[in-house]
């Protein structure tokens, strides 16, 4: 399944995500060495600022995944949203 996550960073956490960015990259490397990471990608201008589509099987497993990141549990990241998502028209539509 295809899920949809996403990520709202506290805003005052700017320069400690930068302290431990590489922590961060590396767990992100992780996600995607197991195949769970089709994109991810700051979103501009939106709610939140991170978006994630993931191959996993619940909304819940990319919760659980994203748990693990060292931004989350340094309580950097003040909301994690995750999504089902089955894309219906486009070139995604057919590949995923």
């Amino acid at each position: 399944m295809t899920v949809i996550a996403t990520y709202t960073y506290d805003p005052a956490s700017v320069d400690a995500r930068k302290e431990i960015l590489a922590e961060h990259l590396e767990f992100i490397t992780g996600l995607e060495q197991a195949g769970k990471i089709l994109a991810v990608g700051k979103v501009r201008q939106a709610a939140f600022d991170i978006l994630f589509l993931l191959d996993v099987a619940t909304p819940e497993e990319a919760k659980t995944a994203l748990a693990e990141d060292p931004f989350h549990k340094r309580g950097y990241v003040t909301a994690v949203e995750a999504y089902e998502w089955g894309p219906t028209r486009g070139r995604l539509s057919s590949s995923l």
